[in-house]
């Protein structure tokens, strides 16, 4: 296909369908192989690259759209690199960038700045989280100093799950093998993902039951909205390791 003039930044990201920009209206930015220089609204890569038409719009390769995203104002109250990090931890879980590319270019592109900023949050070797909530969980443990390994294989026997995180009780490297001492286990339970999972997800439950884990379960809105009593609840069962009550949701406030 020709090199031609597509769509890039918030607005491509939005085509996309990436986490933080889908379903929103974004100021149009476009990238050309033909432009000789910098312009308001055009910018020039210099890595070769093909569109993709989305919408019957030519639209720019996604690693392309996450450096392009230097201009976009948030919305109020949150901060552009967690904006940029949604949409980062969206096109690695769906494959459309890998990290060895993304790091290996040195400021070619006006927003590669910003997505260096947000690479360097990464745990170095940490697979990318599984949702929208995950992203946000993560991002909300990091002011409170609690790291979390992501995706975490559970087996046992011939049963096999991957738990949405772990905190270390030891704050050591991530184990090639993973076992109840090791930490405790962290579940987000969104509908979107759980509403047809019952019969799934208490199988999980009584896996981690049988193997002796320690864990916890929350759901996005006590997330959002119930921050303090997660972040209570999730540091109690981590400085005291020793309490064998598994707590699986936070028990919510009765009506006065």
């Amino acid at each position: 296909m020709p090199q031609i003039q597509a769509l890039t930044g918030p607005a491509a990201a939005a085509l996309w369908k990436l986490d933080g920009f889908r379903g929103q209206t974004w100021p149009a930015l476009w990238c050309s192989p033909r432009s000789a220089k910098y312009e308001p609204g055009i910018i020039r890569p210099r890595a070769r690259w093909t569109p993709t038409f989305l919408e019957d719009i030519p639209v720019a390769p996604v690693e392309l759209v996450l450096r392009h995203l230097d201009g976009v104002v948030p919305p109020t109250g949150m901060d552009r690199c967690d904006l940029v990090e949604f949409a980062l931890e969206h096109a690695l879980r769906d494959g459309h960038v890998n990290l060895s590319t993304l790091g290996s270019r040195g400021g070619a592109d006006p927003g590669d700045a910003l997505l260096r900023e947000v690479l360097a949050r990464r745990p170095k070797g940490e697979p990318p989280t599984g949702s929208y909530a995950e992203t946000e969980f993560v991002q909300r443990l990091r002011p409170a100093n609690i790291s979390v390994w992501r995706q975490v294989p559970i087996v046992g026997g011939v049963t096999r799950h991957r738990a949405d995180f772990m905190v270390s009780y030891h704050r050591r490297r991530r184990p090639t093998i993973f076992r109840p001492e090791d930490g405790l286990l962290l579940e987000i339970d969104s509908r979107e993902f759980h509403d047809g999972r019952f019969e799934e997800d208490h199988a999980r439950d009584l896996l981690y039951d049988e193997l002796g884990y320690r864990w916890l379960s929350f759901t996005p809105r006590q997330i959002q909205t119930q921050w303090p009593r997660v972040l209570y609840v999730i540091k109690a069962n981590v400085e005291a390791p020793e309490v064998r009550r598994r707590t699986r949701r936070i028990p919510t406030q009765r009506a006065a």
